[in-house]
C-alpha cells in the first residue's frame, strides 16, 4: 500500500509559492511514497518534480491541472503540456493520448472549476477516476456528494490536498494497492479502483496563510499590469507549445509537408494552413489559416529562436508572423523598424460580406490593438493564375468543394464536430456533408440568420437538427472584455463579427463536440462582396476588375483568420474551414469573373458546384453578414445610445466599448485568471473586491 498525493502546486502555478523542492521535502518528512505535482495548466514544474523525487526517497508522478472548457481536469503520467480550453471531452483524450489517466477534481465545487455543472453524468464518468476528498473545503457537502456519485457509477475514488504551499501537502492521501512500485504501477492501481482517501481538513492557519499570500501575489500582478496593452485572458491557452519548450511544433500539416513546400517554394501545398517551428525557422502558411506570435518585448538576435506560441495571451509583447513568412533567425534578423508594437493604429479589415452599409460611421484607424504585427518579406506568394474556360474552371471547383465538403467529411464522420449554420448556400454545403451534425445559429430573437437557419433547414429536412444560440444584452456585455483580451482588438465590427462566433462556441463545446465547421473563406474566395461585384466603381476597392477586386478581398483573410480562429478556440472548440483549403483555393483562383459574379448573382461558381447537393431555394438564397444577420451590430449601437453614446458623436460605439472595457476589464482579468467562463454575477461580486466601490450602474444591463 502507497500513500500518494495526488494534488499539489508549486509556484509555477499562478496561486501556487513554494518550489519544487520544498514541496518534495514536505513529501518525503511526512512519510508519504509518492507526489503528483499539479501546477494549472502548466508542467514544466512537474516533470521537473519527478526527475528529483528519487533523491527523497519517492515516486514522482508527472501531472498537471487542466482548465478545460468545462472545468478543472487532472492528468497524470503525461509529459507533455495539454493546452487549456479544450473541451472537456478533446482534454480527456489529450491526456489518454500520451498513456496518462484523467482525474475529476472537486467535480461538484462549481466556484472551484468542478466539471460537474457544466457536463453530462455519462461525461463524468467517463473519466478514469474523481476525486472525492479535497482537504480544502468548507462544509465538505461536495466531497460527500462526490463519494456518493462515485459509489452510485461504481467510478474509481482519489483524494487530494490541493496544496498551494508546502505547508497543505499531506492534508489529503490517496492511499494505492499496489505491489508495483512505479508510476504505471499507481496509475494503473488508480484506474482499477483499488484505492481508499484519508484526508483532514486543511487547518484554518494555513488556509489562511495560502490565502493571504494568494492575495498579495495577485495585488502585485495587478500592479504590473496596469497598463492598456496588457489587454489579454489568462484564462484561454491554447498554446499547445511555445518555443520556450524546446520542442517544435507544427499545426495544420506534416513537417515532411512544410519542408517540401519550404525547398520547393510551394505556396499552396495541399493543406488547409499550417503554423509553427520547423527546423529552427518559424513559419506559417501563405493564407495565414493558422495564426503564431513572436514575443517582441525581448531584443531579437541572430541565431536565436524568439520566443513564440499559439496563443499571443502566453506572451508579454505578442507580434502576428505575416501569412506566407519563413523567418530564420540564422539568416536574418527583425528590426524594431519592422515590429508595429500594440496601440499603433492599423486599418480596420471591412468584412461587408453581401452588405453595403457600414452603420456605425465613417471608417477611420481607430482600432487600438493588445497584439503588434511583423512587417517583414513573405517567402510565399498567393498565386495569380490567369483565368480559365468557364466549363474548366467550374468542373474543377465542383470537384474540390465535394470532395472537401461532402466526401471527406463522411468519411471522418467520427470527428465530434458541430456546423455553425446561417441558412445561407456555404454553411449549407457544408451541413449538407455532415448529414448527422447539429447545426447551431445565433441572433437575437427574430434575427434574420435564425429566421434563414430554419428555413433552410426546413427544406433540407434537418429541422431536428437546428439548435438556436439566442444572444441578449447581457451576453454582450459579459464577452466583450474577454474578447477583446482574446482577439486584440476593440474596434466594433470586429467585435460584432466574433460575438456570436464566440457565444456558439461556447455553446458548442458545453454540448460536447470539439470542433465547429464554418463556411469561411466562401465570400472572399468566390466573389461574395458587394464591392467585388461593383468594381471597379466601388471606392472600397483599388482593382479595376473583379477578379482583382476578389484578390483583395482575399489578402484580408489571414488577419480574419487570426480574429476568428482566437475567438472560436477562446469558446472551446478549434474551427473547420473547408472552403480554405488549397484544394479549393487552387482550383477557384483561376475563376473568370463570369464564374464569380452574373449580374446581381454572386458566388455563381459555388452556387453551380452546390446544384444537386442542397435545395434550390437554399443554393439561391443571399444572405446577410454574421453581424448584421444575427442583430449584433444593431444592437451593440443601442447599448452605447443606452449609455449616452448618441451616433451624434464620432465612433460613439467603440468609445462605448472603451467605457465599457475600463470599468470591467481589470477585475475581469482577475476573475477570469480563476474563472474561464464568469457569469456576471461573478464579475460584479469580483468588481467589488477589486475596487472597493459599485460599478457604474449603467454599465450593468440584463435585457
Amino acid at each position: 500500500m502507497l500513500s500518494v498525493e495526488l494534488h499539489a502546486h508549486s509556484s509555477l502555478s499562478y496561486d501556487g509559492r513554494d518550489s519544487v523542492e520544498l514541496l518534495l521535502e514536505q513529501a518525503a518528512a511526512i512519510g508519504l511514497d509518492a507526489l503528483a505535482v499539479t501546477d494549472h495548466d502548466e508542467i514544466e514544474a512537474s516533470r521537473r518534480a519527478a526527475e528529483l523525487a528519487p533523491e527523497y526517497g519517492l515516486i514522482g508522478i508527472p501531472a498537471m491541472e487542466i482548465s478545460s472548457a468545462a472545468g478543472h481536469v487532472l492528468g497524470f503520467g503525461i509529459t507533455e503540456r495539454v493546452p487549456a480550453g479544450l473541451s472537456y471531452h478533446e482534454t480527456l483524450n489529450r491526456v489518454r493520448s500520451q498513456g496518462g489517466i484523467a482525474v475529476v477534481p472537486h467535480p461538484f465545487q462549481s466556484a472551484r472549476h468542478g466539471v460537474a455543472a457544466e457536463i453530462t453524468t455519462a461525461q463524468l464518468t467517463a473519466a478514469d477516476a474523481i476525486e472525492v476528498y479535497n482537504s480544502r473545503l468548507l462544509t465538505g457537502r461536495a466531497n460527500r456528494k462526490a463519494e456518493k456519485f462515485a459509489h452510485t457509477h461504481n467510478i474509481a475514488m482519489t483524494a487530494g490536498s490541493d496544496a498551494h504551499i508546502s505547508e497543505m501537502v499531506g492534508q489529503a492521501i490517496t492511499e494505492v494497492s499496489t505491489e508495483t512500485q512505479s508510476v504505471d504501477g499507481i496509475l494503473n492501481a488508480i484506474v482499477a479502483g483499488k484505492t481508499s482517501v484519508i484526508g483532514t481538513k486543511t487547518p484554518w492557519r494555513v488556509s489562511f496563510k495560502q490565502f493571504s499570500g494568494g492575495v498579495k501575489r495577485r495585488i502585485m500582478r495587478t500592479l504590473s499590469e496596469l497598463v492598456w496593452s496588457m489587454v489579454s485572458d489568462p484564462s484561454i491557452d491554447e498554446s499547445d507549445q511555445s518555443s520556450t519548450d524546446n520542442d517544435p511544433t507544427l499545426r495544420g500539416a506534416s513537417a515532411e509537408t512544410v519542408r517540401d513546400a519550404i525547398h520547393n517554394d510551394i505556396a499552396l501545398a495541399g493543406t488547409g494552413g499550417f503554423a509553427g517551428c520547423i527546423d529552427g525557422m518559424l513559419v506559417r502558411d501563405v493564407l495565414g489559416r493558422q495564426p503564431i506570435f513572436l514575443e517582441t518585448a525581448t531584443q531579437l538576435t541572430r541565431d536565436m529562436l524568439p520566443d513564440w506560441a499559439f496563443n499571443p495571451l502566453s506572451l508579454e509583447a505578442p507580434a502576428a508572423l505575416p501569412a506566407g513568412a519563413v523567418y530564420n533567425p540564422s539568416q536574418r534578423v527583425i528590426s524594431d523598424d519592422e515590429i508595429t508594437h500594440a496601440g499603433d493604429s492599423h486599418t480596420n479589415v471591412d468584412t461587408d460580406a453581401e452588405s453595403d452599409d457600414w452603420n456605425w460611421g465613417e471608417r477611420r484607424d481607430i482600432s487600438e490593438f493588445r497584439f503588434g504585427s511583423l512587417d517583414i518579406d513573405r517567402y510565399w506568394s498567393l498565386p495569380d493564375p490567369p483565368a480559365t474556360a468557364d466549363n474548366v474552371a467550374r468542373k474543377r471547383v465542383q470537384k474540390a468543394v465535394i470532395t472537401q465538403t461532402q466526401q471527406r467529411t463522411r468519411d471522418d464522420s467520427k470527428t465530434s464536430t458541430a456546423v455553425a449554420f446561417s441558412g445561407g448556400i456555404d454553411s449549407a454545403i457544408i451541413a449538407a456533408g455532415r448529414p448527422h451534425s447539429p447545426c447551431y445559429v445565433a441572433g437575437f430573437d427574430g434575427c434574420h440568420d435564425i429566421t434563414a437557419a430554419q428555413e433552410a433547414l426546413s427544406a433540407m429536412d434537418r429541422s431536428a437538427d437546428l439548435r438556436v444560440v439566442e444572444i441578449s444584452h447581457a451576453d454582450i456585455i459579459e464577452v466583450i472584455p474577454r474578447l477583446v483580451s482574446t482577439i486584440g482588438r476593440t474596434n466594433p465590427m470586429d467585435l460584432a463579427i466574433t460575438i456570436p462566433l464566440f457565444l456558439v462556441a461556447r455553446r458548442v463545446a458545453a454540448d460536447g463536440f470539439d470542433q465547429l465547421a464554418l463556411g469561411q473563406g466562401a465570400d472572399e474566395l468566390f466573389g461574395g462582396y458587394a464591392k467585388v461585384q461593383k468594381a471597379p466603381t466601388d471606392p472600397r476597392v483599388n482593382a479595376t476588375t473583379v477578379r482583382g477586386a476578389r484578390r483583395e478581398l482575399l489578402e484580408t483573410v489571414p488577419r480574419q483568420a487570426e480574429r476568428d480562429i482566437l475567438a472560436l478556440r477562446a469558446g472551446g472548440v478549434d474551427p473547420v474551414t473547408p472552403f480554405l483549403h488549397d484544394d479549393i483555393v487552387d482550383p477557384a483562383l483561376t475563376l473568370p469573373e463570369s464564374l464569380l459574379v452574373r449580374g446581381d448573382q454572386r458566388k455563381v461558381a459555388l452556387r453551380m458546384a452546390a446544384d444537386g447537393i442542397v435545395p434550390e431555394s437554399v443554393r439561391t438564397a443571399s444572405k446577410k453578414a454574421v453581424q448584421y444577420g444575427t442583430y449584433v451590430s444593431r444592437e451593440l449601437d443601442r447599448l452605447a445610445r443606452q449609455d449616452g453614446f448618441k451616433r451624434r458623436m464620432d465612433n460613439h460605439v467603440q468609445k462605448y466599448i472603451h467605457a465599457l472595457i475600463e470599468w470591467w476589464y481589470l477585475p475581469y482579468r482577475r476573475l477570469s485568471y480563476h474563472c474561464p467562463d464568469p457569469a456576471g454575477f461573478n464579475v460584479i461580486w469580483f468588481w467589488f473586491w477589486f475596487w472597493g466601490t459599485n460599478a457604474p450602474i449603467s454599465l450593468i444591463h440584463t435585457s
